[in-house]
């Protein structure tokens, strides 16, 4: 499965919640946001608009037990930015998006690399009419290509990255 990513996300691994994390799962719930949390068996992300607010939110989860980063690649958890994708090299997930009903619900999502599954886990109530995807057309803007000459933009054709 994969997590839905919009603004900036920390997407923390499930295993290292469960054997690092003081508190497991209930610690870590209590110190997400509830209204940006989803998680499926692999992934746990939550959801900030602001990067102060993303950091803040690092510092609980290291302060209990879990790691950002090791030389320069995430560990435990990683920072995903919704147009520009995993802010860290990562090996244990990849960044992409997912059409989530046909048309243009266009999604950015993460999931744990190597998943075979393809279905989309997002917060309780989030729906793509209204939601920050639909809004800003972020994914649009990601996908674009630019013209050389004129230096403007065009929408690219969208392909499904996270099948």
């Amino acid at each position: 499965m994969a997590v839905l990513i919009e603004a900036i996300c920390v997407v923390v691994r499930r295993d290292a919640i469960a054997e690092k994390l003081a508190g497991g799962w209930d610690g870590f719930r209590a110190a997400a946001p509830r209204a940006s949390l989803c998680a499926d068996a692999e992934l746990a992300r939550a959801g900030f608009m602001k990067p102060s607010e993303a950091e803040a939110f690092i510092r609980r989860l290291e302060a209990g037990g879990l790691r950002l980063e090791d030389q320069g690649k995430a560990l435990d958890m990683a920072v995903v930015d919704q147009i520009g994708g995993l802010t860290l090299p990562c090996d244990w997930a990849e960044f992409g998006q997912v059409n989530t009903g046909g048309g243009e619900a266009w999604v950015a999502a993460c999931r744990r690399l190597g998943s075979t599954q393809d279905a989309i886990v997002t917060p309780d109530g989030w729906a793509y009419r209204g939601s920050l995807s639909q809004r800003t057309g972020v994914l649009k803007m990601a996908h674009a290509q630019a013209d050389h000459a004129t230096g403007r933009t065009a929408p690219a054709e969208r392909k499904e990255v996270l099948k």
